[in-house]
Order: structure tokens, then C-alpha cells, then sequence
């Protein structure tokens, strides 16, 4: 896995702009991953989704994997994600992620980094993910969600989510819907926050 940015520098741009070089893969196992993909082959920006002519903004930036980083990555995702009414969800997913690449995998060693991606499309989905440096973790995400952890926070918030890559560089990632337009508090345009 590549990480496309440099520690530190954000890249941001509109889902329109991102290459169009991305695989589809749907879940392997039928009905019971209905709805479920991965997505990677961009080595650039490995976030795209099934709707990549949707009007969004894309988001990336590397940190060093350390834990201290997990404050400035909650920080940089506000602006990016200030018109979106689910940011609060995205941004303590991503933190939570951020924070088992620092913990469990080889981002936590000397000069490791991790890298996060936002994908926004307004009125329909925010698309998230943390890429790390790899570890021997499995990558099964139910069999590893303990009470109240990340991955448990990762089933319950998000409509979609999944794990692709191996022992040197995985990448975690979910999808959060917006919200209905009729769960939407009065005279709240789809958006806004």
C-alpha cells in the first residue's frame, strides 16, 4: 500500500477530480454481505466508492503513527466535514481507527505513519478509512469488537464497513449514511449541520 501525502499535508479535492482507476469487489459471502464492498487499485487515493460521479470532496492526510497524532487528525477532519450532519459519528470513527493503527499494527513503529481518507458525499454517505502499516491480525472485525472498543463502535454506527489488505498494510474502512431528509430537524436543509 502507497501512502499518497506526506506527513502532516492534507489533500483535498473534489470526488470529481480522484482518478477513476478503482476495483469493485463485492462481498464473498451473498446476503449476508449484501451492500458490502471493498474498494481498492488507485495507489493515489484508494477511497472511491460504487457512486464516484457523485458531487463530493475527498480528503487524505498521513500522520506519523504515534498516539499524540490522534488529536490533530480529529482537528483536520472538522473543516472538511462542517456542513455534514453525521460528523460527530465520522470523526470519532476515524480517531477510534486511527487509534488501533497506532496501538496494534507496524504504524506504531519507528518512522511507521498512517494515513486517513474521507470521501463526503453530501446528502447520501460519508466514506472513511485508515490505512496502516500491517500486522498478524486476522481482520475479522466481528470476532475481534469487544464491548464499547473501536471495532464494536466501527458494527454499531456504521452501514457498511470492511477490512482488505495483509500483514504489510491493511486499510479499515465504513460507510455512514445521512440521514433520511424527514429525520431532519425542521427547516434543516439536507447538509447542513
Amino acid at each position: 500500500m502507497v501512502n499518497s501525502t506526506q506527513c502532516g499535508q492534507a489533500r483535498t479535492q473534489p470526488v470529481s477530480q480522484v482518478p477513476r482507476t478503482a476495483k469493485v469487489t463485492a462481498g464473498a459471502h451473498g446476503a449476508e454481505d449484501a451492500g458490502k464492498a471493498t474498494v481498492s487499485g488507485d495507489e493515489h487515493l484508494l477511497l472511491l466508492w460504487l457512486a464516484a460521479e457523485e458531487h463530493g470532496t475527498v480528503w487524505e492526510r498521513a500522520y506519523p503513527g504515534t498516539a499524540d497524532q490522534l488529536r490533530y487528525l480529529r482537528a483536520a477532519l472538522q473543516p472538511p466535514l462542517r456542513c455534514c450532519p453525521i460528523a460527530e459519528d465520522a470523526i470519532l470513527l476515524m480517531s477510534e481507527l486511527g487509534g488501533n493503527a497506532v496501538k496494534h499494527s507496524r504504524s506504531r513503529e519507528a518512522s511507521g505513519t498512517f494515513t486517513a481518507r474521507i470521501l463526503d458525499v453530501p446528502g447520501q454517505y460519508v466514506l472513511g478509512e485508515i490505512e496502516d502499516g500491517g500486522s498478524d491480525w486476522s481482520g475479522d472485525i466481528r470476532g475481534s469488537a469487544r464491548n464499547a472498543s473501536g471495532l464494536d463502535l466501527l458494527l454499531r454506527l456504521s452501514a457498511a464497513c470492511g477490512v482488505s489488505g495483509n500483514a504489510s498494510g491493511r486499510v479499515v474502512w465504513f460507510r455512514l449514511p445521512y440521514p433520511a431528509a424527514d429525520a431532519m430537524l425542521p427547516g434543516q436543509a439536507p447538509g447542513a449541520a
